[in-house]
């Protein structure tokens, strides 16, 4: 395979940077080939907050995918994150070009553009504009307006913006491991793009990526993104809230929530106790911790998490309302129990996101901590059939503006 056939998708996140490279078979498929993955401390909360931490063990990650495929890779889209990005609703009007009133694809990309000049934030840069409907004079919520005939024509979007610092700091990095940029995506875009079906995404669904440091949502309808929201609250909180309740260090906490966490205490004996010292590399005295304790701090943690994700299904007037259900993904949803737990409290479908779309060789990439980073590789692919489909003319379309940008501030 010649290096202009791979295609890689970046993840930074909050606990590790996350490389995955894809190629495209002949049957249309794409295949992922390489994977790598280093950990990080330079990310808070989704935002880049130390370049230097996000540079080293973003080199140490393309050197273990780059050995794996056997060459050096030089172009990659990247995901971006963090409680900083802005999704807001906003429309474009114009004047239909032809006399006759025809509505051509010019006309439809400049009421696009018009809603973009509207919705433009100081400090932030556009992502992704994607359009909701389109009106024709008296007809309105209309999918396609192509080909049809009227005199004003207006398109509804929605456009995510980012923090022109974060595009910067991440252009920098990717800049620094002598990658281009090929183009920028919203994470909880690219996360959906790997775990939802066509028809989840027509019926009405949502993903909710449990991260390190971040929890994002993603809802969808007819095909179409709804509402997106990234919560400044992950899985890292969990064990930091351990680490306090047990007067433990954090690696003892991370090992205690992976080894024997459960997301609801209910059904937990008192009696039912574990030796926190087993959990240690270091010489520690026998400490006896009851697992309904270590339970209880988890479920309250989860708890708070859930909440702001049903504050958000609210928002979008989608609350209990979403016939395909609740979509888990991320490291948090490893947790046990989860999927009965938040099930109970959001009273929807929920279930674990499946890999079986996923083609590789590679087991680890079908862990969902790497989600997303699939899910950018799927996404710089969009004509594939492995993947479903999104107007991703429109989202990928904002890339020749950005990607400019970040190409002239690292030049």
């Amino acid at each position: 395979m010649s290096k202009q056939e791979a295609i890689a998708g970046i993840d930074i996140g909050t606990s590790a940077v996350r490389v995955v490279v894809g190629q495209r078979l002949d049957n249309g498929q794409v295949q992922l080939i390489g994977v790598g993955e280093a950990p990080s401390q330079g990310v808070k909360k989704g935002a880049i907050i130390d370049l230097e931490e996000i540079v080293t063990p973003l080199s140490e990650a393309l050197e273990k995918v780059e050995r794996m495929i056997g060459f050096q890779l030089s172009q990659t889209v990247v995901g971006i994150n963090g409680a900083h990005i802005k999704v807001v609703e906003s429309q474009g009007v114009v004047a239909v070009g032809k006399p006759n009133g025809e509505v051509q694809q010019s006309d439809i990309s400049r009421a696009v553009e018009q809603s973009q000049a509207v919705a433009t934030a100081p400090n932030y840069e556009i992502i992704h504009v994607l359009p909701k409907y389109f009106n024709l004079d008296n007809q309105t919520n209309i999918r396609d307006p192509l080909g049809m005939t009227g005199i004003k024509l207006e398109a509804h979007t929605q456009i995510i913006l980012a923090l022109s610092a974060q595009v910067k700091l991440i252009s920098k990095c990717i800049y620094r491991t002598q990658l281009e940029v090929d183009g920028l995506v919203f994470a909880p875009l690219a996360t959906a793009q790997a775990v939802l079906t066509k028809r989840q995404r027509d019926l009405g669904s949502a993903v909710i990526n449990i991260g390190a440091g971040t929890t994002s949502v993603a809802i969808y309808e007819e095909g179409e993104l709804l509402h997106a929201a990234v919560i400044p609250l992950g899985s890292d909180h969990i064990t930091a809230d351990l680490a306090i309740g047990l007067r433990s260090s954090l690696e003892v906490a991370e090992r205690v929530k992976i080894e024997q966490g459960h997301a609801s205490s209910d059904g937990i004996s008192k009696r039912d106790e574990i030796d926190i010292s087993k959990f240690s590399t270091e010489e520690m005295p026998r400490l006896l911790i009851s697992r309904k304790m270590i339970a209880e701090i988890i479920e309250a943690r989860l708890d708070e998490i859930v909440r702001m994700v049903s504050a958000e299904l609210h928002t979008a007037g989608r609350a209990g309302k979403l016939p395909a259900g609740v979509i888990l993904t991320g490291g948090g949803s490893k947790m046990s129990g989860i999927v009965e737990h938040v099930k109970e409290h959001l009273k929807l479908p929920v279930f674990l996101a499946s890999n079986e779309q996923i083609v590789s060789p590679i087991d680890k990439v079908k862990d969902p901590r790497y989600s997303t980073a699939v899910g950018l590789v799927y996404f710089a692919t969009p004509e594939t059939s492995s993947a479903p489909t999104m107007p991703f003319k429109w989202a990928q379309q904002v890339f020749g503006p950005v990607v400019k940008k970040i190409r002239d501030w690292t030049s």
